[in-house]
């Protein structure tokens, strides 16, 4: 990567790592995967629809929370580039 998208990615670690360590953010992400979960496991044997509907939406969930957790990782990474780089 050249030097400018590092530090572009070093900015959105930054704006990543305020959000993850926002309270409400932490909040959010805590009671929609323990909803979900919750929602998820007390289905019945007949509610097969019900509980694969519930599960793509635990999926997608985590997918949102993992980006913003690799974009911080990303960031590190860049950092540690740019530090090599100088």
């Amino acid at each position: 990567m050249d030097e400018h998208t590092l530090i572009a990615e070093r900015e959105r670690a930054h704006q990543a790592k305020h959000l993850l360590e926002n309270t409400l953010y932490l909040e959010a992400k805590s009671i929609v995967l323990n909803n979900l979960t919750e929602a998820w496991q007390g289905t019945s044997v007949a509610q097969a629809d019900d509980r694969e509907r519930i599960y793509h939406m635990l999926v997608a969930a985590r997918s949102v929370f993992d980006h913003i957790d690799g974009v911080m990782q990303t960031g590190k990474l860049a950092q540690i580039q740019l530090d090599n780089n100088r």
